[in-house]
C-alpha cells in the first residue's frame, strides 16, 4: 500500500524534528520519495513560529487505521501535546492520500480519519511538495490542472524551499 504523508513542524529545531520523524517512520515502512521543505505561515493563530512542511511517499502493509495509530504514537514520542486546533506543534504527520492495488482509496470515518485529507486543496504547503514528488497525481485525482488547483489554495508558502 502506498501513502502520501504531510509532515509539519514549528517548534524547537524544526529541521531536526522532520529528520527524526522520517527516521522513526523509516523504521516501520519504506520511504520511496521525499519533497523539499517548504516554509509557511501558521494556519491558525499567527503568534507562533512559521512552519516547515514536506511530503513523503511511503510503502507499508499497514491498514489505514492501524497506520494512523502508529503515526499518532510517533507524534507523542516526539513530544507532541494535545492542543487546540492549529496550535504550535513539535511534529504533525497527516495521511494525505492512500493507494491500494493501483487505486486511490477514499475513506471517511468522520473526525477519526478522512482520506484524501480534507485540507489538501486549500494548502499550498501540501500541494507544492505533493506535485513535486508525484507530478500529475493531483490532476488525475481532481480533474483540474495543477495551476487551477493552486490558485484556489488559501494557505500559501513563503518563497523559500530547500532540501533536508
Amino acid at each position: 500500500m502506498i501513502y502520501f504523508l504531510g509532515l509539519g513542524t514549528n517548534l524547537g529545531n524544526k529541521e531536526k524534528n522532520l529528520k527524526l520523524a522520517i527516521k522513526k517512520l523509516s523504521a516501520i515502512l519504506k520511504i520511496l520519495k521525499r519533497s523539499n521543505i517548504y516554509e509557511s505561515k501558521p494556519m491558525g493563530p499567527q503568534n507562533q513560529p512559521d512552519f516547515l512542511n514536506m511530503v513523503i511517499k511511503v510503502e507499508t502493509n499497514l491498514e489505514p487505521l492501524k497506520f494512523l495509530a502508529i503515526i499518532k504514537n510517533i507524534e507523542k514520542e516526539m513530544g507532541r501535546k494535545k492542543t487546540e486546533k492549529w496550535e504550535a506543534r513539535v511534529i504533525d504527520v497527516d495521511i494525505l492520500i492512500f493507494k491500494e492495488k493501483e487505486e486511490y482509496v477514499e475513506i471517511n470515518l468522520g473526525h477519526k480519519l478522512e482520506i484524501p485529507h480534507p485540507g489538501i486543496l486549500e494548502r499550498e504547503f501540501v500541494l507544492k511538495p505533493l506535485e513535486e514528488i508525484a507530478p500529475g497525481l493531483l490532476k488525475k485525482m481532481y480533474k483540474k490542472s495543477f495551476d487551477e488547483i493552486l490558485k484556489n489554495a488559501v494557505y500559501t508558502v513563503k518563497n523559500r524551499k530547500y532540501k533536508l
